[in-house]
């Protein structure tokens, strides 16, 4: 009975690509822009500025969790009143994934504009595999709806968090402090 929650719910994961409002695309542009017109001592500042909106916009959208305890989650996920505790959760984890999921997702976006895209589709791929062994695991072993969305949901988190660490490790360190430019801001959201 707890199939179509966990599904209309994790579905939501999906959508947190839009999230970015178009930042990650404006970056991973700039990047690519700056890498291909030789102007490398710019991407240190395109990154510092790229996280910085996202984080930015993330914070923004924390927001929405003042409204997780008051909406009647099971009602609009089609389940009885008895299951308003597990629904609420559910959607706590969802809502909390998907914030995470806004900045870490920046180094994919990042890595395709450098032209290094496949070590990101590696942990991704990674992320999923994990992923679909840790749900087939817990549904297995009878866990209920909060557990299920959990591993559907944090678990390709730990992929995002692995390749962000690894991706921010291997850039160059600058000769110079790196500050936040508006210029760059203005162009990342155009």
């Amino acid at each position: 009975r707890h199939f179509g929650a966990w599904a209309a719910v994790v579905s939501v994961i999906t959508l947190s690509n839009c999230l970015d409002f178009g930042l990650g695309n404006g970056a991973m542009n700039l990047i690519a822009g700056a890498k291909g017109g030789n102007r490398a001592e710019q991407i240190p500042e395109i990154i510092a500025t790229a996280y910085a909106s996202l984080l930015k916009t993330t914070g923004v959208l924390a927001l929405s969790f003042i409204a997780v305890p008051f909406l009647p989650w099971h009602r609009l996920l089609g389940l009885s009143f008895e299951d308003a505790g597990i629904s609420t959760a559910s959607v706590a984890i969802v809502l909390f994934a998907v914030l995470s999921t806004i900045p870490l997702s920046l180094a994919n976006k990042l890595q395709l504009g450098l032209g290094i895209g496949g070590k990101a589709f590696r942990w991704q791929a990674a992320g999923q595999l994990l992923t679909a062994a840790v749900v087939i695991l817990l549904a297995k072993a009878g866990y209920g709806l909060p557990a299920l969305v959990a591993g559907s949901a944090l678990v390709p988190i730990s992929a995002l968090l692995m390749n962000t660490r690894e991706f921010l490790k291997s850039l160059p360190k600058p000769n110079h402090p790196i500050h936040r430019d508006h210029q760059i801001s203005r162009q990342i959201r155009h």
